[in-house]
């Protein structure tokens, strides 16, 4: 089967805050979020962001169907990695036979 999306690796910088309460400035510690998202880029979906799913289904009669959209702002991507994923990444199953003592 031939893809209809590439697969990446995406490291983001996450929005914070901190915790609510009341802190002085120099006693605040900055300890950013730097995830890591993988899965499918569905591109030119929203203008700005990056959009990624998890799993997507294909139909010969209905559109494309997604699960776990994910939007991340673009001004926030620190790097994408595209992950070349083979066209047959499926391996045929071994035959179980069923053994006796004489063999």
């Amino acid at each position: 089967m031939t893809y209809p999306y590439k697969f990446a690796v995406v490291e983001w910088i996450d929005a914070f805050d901190s915790d609510g309460t009341w802190v002085y400035k120099d006693e605040y510690e900055f300890d950013p979020a730097l995830p890591v998202t993988v899965g499918w880029v569905l591109e030119g979906l929203q203008e700005g962001y990056i959009t990624m799913v998890s799993t997507f289904c294909l139909f010969k009669t209905k559109t494309d169907m997604y699960s776990n959209m994910m939007h991340i702002p673009s001004g926030m991507v620190k790097s994408i990695t595209y992950v070349d994923i083979p066209d047959n990444i499926s391996k045929p199953k071994r035959q179980n036979r069923a053994r006796s003592n004489a063999d």
